[in-house]
């Protein structure tokens, strides 16, 4: 890797926020799972406190 570009090993979709301002997020988690809707919390959980947020509007 040249440094410049940045390797992610899941993606998920940004749902919503419910009321109590929680963020909810679908995602597959793997070929054998069925799509699920989680929170930012449990994918945290399943894949570790690195991530990032990408908002085409905050290019």
């Amino acid at each position: 890797m040249d440094g410049k570009n940045k390797v992610y090993t899941h993606g998920a979709v940004y749902m919503g926020k419910s009321k109590d301002e929680t963020d909810y997020f679908m995602t597959k988690n793997g070929a054998f799972r069925k799509p699920e809707i989680m929170t930012l919390e449990g994918l945290k959980k399943e894949y570790g406190d690195k991530y990032e947020v990408w908002n085409k509007n905050n290019q």
